[in-house]
């Protein structure tokens, strides 16, 4: 994985709005969820999730490659479309 080093930088993360590439895929924009699979371990667990909840989430396992581009911080959109 490419992103923070432990895991309370990773929390930091928990229900951002990230840009990040999967396996080495096309970039996505999605909410980052990190949560601890087990109380006192190190372990936590990762998975991407659209906005809208239709949309299947991406679970991040261990052999996963995922790169952490960015956090959204503004989507902007192009006034001309919604006329």
């Amino acid at each position: 994985m490419t992103g923070p080093a432990n895991k309370s930088d990773w929390k930091k993360l928990h229900e951002q709005v990230v840009c990040a590439v999967v396996d080495g895929g096309d970039a996505v924009i999605k909410r980052l969820y990190v949560y601890d699979q087990t109380k006192g371990t190190k372990g936590f667990m990762l998975w991407l999730q659209s906005d809208n909840r239709s949309v299947q989430p991406i679970p991040i396992f261990a052999e996963t490659r995922l790169e952490v581009l960015g956090i959204v911080r503004e989507i902007m959109r192009d006034p001309r479309n919604y006329e």
